[in-house]
């Protein structure tokens, strides 16, 4: 079962997240049922490029100049959509609980 978006994003009711996470939730659904995979997985990437301040044009020009990260899109690429999706998921929560971000 999907969780709502409250168990992951959340603010106290001063924050402005607070006010911005609700009409999220009001606009596209408590566990956004209102976006297709599409739109899911593009909001994702510009997420985490702007969060880490990455840019996508960076990510481009040096991603397979990097060793390690080529080796991972060559293994990563061989999983199935839903383990792909899994590593996903375990690099956002590496990523967060760095609390770099």
């Amino acid at each position: 079962m999907t969780k709502p978006l409250g168990y992951y994003a959340n603010a106290l009711a001063t924050h402005p997240d607070s006010a911005i996470l609700e009409r999220i939730q009001e606009q596209f659904g408590s566990i956004l049922e209102n976006l297709t995979s599409d739109d899911k997985a593009a909001a994702l990437i510009c997420l985490v490029e702007k969060s880490t301040n990455t840019q996508q044009v960076f990510i481009e020009e040096n991603f397979f100049s990097n060793q390690n990260g080529e080796k991972l899109w060559q293994m990563a690429r061989q999983l199935s959509p839903s383990n792909q999706l899994a590593l996903s998921l375990a690099i956002l929560e590496q990523l967060l609980d760095a609390g770099q971000y």
